[in-house]
């Protein structure tokens, strides 16, 4: 087969469209009307950042118990911002906490867990703003 000669003229079509855009663009920086009319919709506003915390995760519970999985659930928070997903933690007793999984609904199943050993269970819940408070702690052994 042939090379296509149309490559090139394609490539020059759509560099002169380029060229085309950002001189309206340009033009029409100011007016969002005449931008909207070649498609563009001029620049949004920087989306805001909630300023409120997520409250804290209410009665945290273990449903499951199986293997080497543990299955949680627990209520949203009832007071402070949106929550945009909560942080599942584990911890042996006296040792730091540890992120092992996340969740956008109020129930998560964590798999790959250790038999025979003692495990303590938090879920924060988090948003752009930063972490909420700790729920309150549950204790397993698988």
């Amino acid at each position: 087969m042939g090379r296509r000669p149309h490559g090139k003229a394609v490539a020059n079509v759509e560099e002169w469209a380029r060229g085309q855009i950002r001189y309206a663009e340009s033009l029409y920086r100011k007016d969002r009307n005449r931008l909207r009319m070649i498609g563009w919709g001029g620049r949004r506003s920087p989306s805001a950042v909630p300023d409120t915390l997520p409250g804290q995760v209410a009665n945290l519970v273990i449903q499951h118990e199986g293997k080497n999985s543990v299955s949680l659930s627990w209520r949203d928070p009832v007071e402070g911002g949106e929550v945009a997903a909560y942080k599942i933690q584990r911890r042996k007793t006296g040792a730091d906490w540890a992120d092992v999984g996340t969740a956008v609904t109020s129930e998560a199943t964590v798999n790959n867990q250790e038999a025979g050993v003692e495990f303590e269970y938090q879920v924060i819940a988090v948003n752009k703003s930063g972490d909420g408070p700790a729920s309150n702690i549950v204790r397993v052994v698988l």
